[in-house]
């Protein structure tokens, strides 16, 4: 919990990913995705940032920056991405 205080979130396990080729040309079944998954967890929108069960760029914001800013140090990426750079408009807009 201390290490969810200090950097604004819970460490990300797993994410639902789409590809960029389905997110333009099908962007309602990615948003009937993001849907799906969200009503599976039985919660409201509005749940703390450091739920473990975050869902949308915002709430997992902070933890991807973390992430992002080792990844390039331990040869994972080749550089330093904005976290912003990982979504396009359908997934960035994404919220439950």
């Amino acid at each position: 919990m201390k290490w969810a205080q200090r950097h604004g979130g819970v460490p990300i396990n797993h994410m639902a990913v789409v590809r960029t080729e389905l997110s333009k040309s099908r962007p309602d079944v990615v948003k009937e995705l993001f849907r799906l998954l969200w009503q599976q967890t039985g919660r409201k929108p509005g749940t703390g940032a450091l739920e473990p069960l975050r869902f949308g760029v915002e709430a997992g914001r902070p933890t991807l920056e973390v992430i992002i800013d080792y990844a390039p140090r331990q040869g994972l990426i080749p550089r330093k991405l904005a976290v912003d750079e990982l979504f396009d408009d359908t997934t960035r807009a994404l919220v439950p």
